[in-house]
């Protein structure tokens, strides 16, 4: 398995030279942009490389996300445990129940 990150380093970076050179300045805009960039994808390794290959069109890759609710419990309690706790700055907010 893998932690995919989602436009982590383009996006914030066009976001905060949109937002320091907009008159507008919208902070509301800028912070979902950013919250936005720092979502993550668990991929295995080779659905990593077929979002890779697609130019992360996970459609095109034939990959499905699932939301982290519909993952069956001990699923989730393995992947937070191994992959999310430690690496991912709000992952006590996925820990699942003990």
């Amino acid at each position: 398995m893998r932690l995919k990150c989602t436009r982590r380093q383009v996006t914030p970076s066009s976001a905060i030279a949109a937002f320091d050179t907009s008159p507008e300045n919208d902070a509301a805009e800028f912070i979902r942009t950013i919250v936005e960039c720092e979502q993550v994808h668990l991929v295995s390794f080779h659905e990593n490389y077929a979002a890779m290959v697609a130019r992360g069109d996970y459609s095109a890759a034939g990959i499905d996300l699932v939301e982290w609710a519909e993952v069956p419990l001990e699923l989730r309690r393995h992947l937070w445990a191994k992959i999310l706790r430690g690496r991912v700055a709000n992952a006590s907010a996925f820990a699942p129940p003990a």
